[in-house]
């Protein structure tokens, strides 16, 4: 835990200097989700989001989260929007849970 300790500091200090940086606060949401703070994790992708509306990743991961709250139609819907917008880093996952839904 020490190293996603380190990395928060390190984004925490980044996003202090330039706040619009949706890459930093996506990362940030997966240290906070590797540190099993999902409410966190998904503030900091709804906050990547909000400064980038077409980051794939950021909604790609928000349907993780949502995956782990055991929402599966919040989960299906960001990975649906992950999809369309060109990231498929969980179009398995997505392939695999959402077909029904």
């Amino acid at each position: 835990m020490g190293f996603i300790d380190d990395a928060l500091k390190d984004y925490i200090l980044s996003v202090t200097m330039d706040e619009k940086q949706s890459e930093v606060y996506n990362s940030m949401g997966v240290c906070y989700a590797k540190k099993g703070n999902i409410d966190l994790a998904l503030l900091k992708f709804n906050k990547a989001i909000d400064f980038n509306p077409k980051y794939g990743k950021a909604y790609s991961n928000k349907g993780n989260i949502y995956d782990m709250k055991r929402d599966v139609k919040n989960a299906c819907e960001n990975w649906k929007k992950a999809i369309a917008l060109g990231y498929t880093g969980n179009q398995r996952r997505y392939e695999a849970k959402c077909k029904q839904h």
